[in-house]
């Protein structure tokens, strides 16, 4: 979280880019969820996040829209890391495409076997 602050902050205050998973998903997300879950839900958090876990691991169809954004934005994924979870074969997804990402099935397994908090030490 303080790395993200002194990244982000400027002499004209805090700022985010336009376009960077910081901008979307801020710290305290995940913990935000659990909180939720725990003060409002009748099941527990690591069970909510199991459908997401088996979506990511064993993949999903990309429907039409989705597909056009991702085709749209596929400049956005500078980073080969993101580019190798993201893309297959270097090319954004066609429509009826199954796409798998592993990555972020392994991070949801991750916060639901160890809780959200795991995401911030």
């Amino acid at each position: 979280v303080y790395e993200l602050q002194e990244k982000y902050d400027t002499e004209d205050g805090p700022t985010l880019p336009e376009r960077a998973p910081h901008t979307v998903t801020p710290p305290g997300t995940a913990l935000g969820w659990e909180a939720l879950c725990e003060e409002h839900g009748t099941r527990p958090f690591s069970d909510l996040l199991g459908p997401a876990a088996e979506y990511a691991s064993t993949g999903f169809p990309v429907t039409e829209v989705i597909a056009q954004q991702w085709q749209d934005n596929e400049h956005v994924l500078e980073h080969d890391n993101a580019r190798s979870e993201f893309l297959i074969d270097g090319e954004a997804p066609e429509a009826g495409e199954q796409m798998r990402l592993p990555g972020l099935a392994s991070t949801i397994d991750t916060i639901a076997n160890n809780g959200a908090e795991v995401l911030y030490e």
